[in-house]
C-alpha cells in the first residue's frame, strides 16, 4: 500500500514537470534534476521525521517547495511510514519512481 501511495504522489509531482517540457535533451536534463530535487525533499522530510520533527513542521517546510496540496499528501505519506522504513532508501526509491513516471508520461 505504501508503494502505491508513493507512486501516486510521484505521478502528481512529476506530471506538471513533464507537461511543461518538450522532448529535447535539455528538457530531459531538467526532468531528471526535478526528480533529484524531489528525492532530496523526500529524504530530508524522512530524516526530519526520524529525528522527531513534527508532521506540522515538516509540512510547513515542504509547502515552501511544493505548494500546500503536494506538501499535505507527501507529509501524510512520510508520517505513515513504519519507523524501520525511515532510511535514505526512501529518497532513492522516490527518485527511481519519479524517473519511471516521467518515462511513462513521455510515452503516452
Amino acid at each position: 500500500m505504501q508503494s502505491i501511495k508513493a507512486a501516486a504522489l510521484t505521478l502528481i509531482l512529476a506530471a506538471p514537470v513533464a507537461a511543461q517540457q518538450s522532448g529535447t535533451d535539455g528538457a530531459d536534463t531538467e526532468r531528471l534534476q526535478s526528480c533529484t530535487r524531489q528525492a532530496q525533499l523526500v529524504a530530508g522530510a524522512v530524516e526530519a521525521r526520524a529525528d522527531g520533527v513534527s508532521q506540522r513542521r515538516a509540512r510547513r517546510g515542504l509547502r515552501k517547495e511544493l505548494g500546500p496540496e503536494a506538501a499535505e499528501m507527501l507529509s501524510a505519506w512520510i508520517y505513515s511510514l513504519p519507523e524501520e522504513q525511515l532510511t535514505p532508501a526512501v529518497g532513492d526509491a522516490w527518485q527511481a519512481q519519479c524517473i519511471a513516471a516521467l518515462e511513462q508520461l513521455a510515452n503516452e
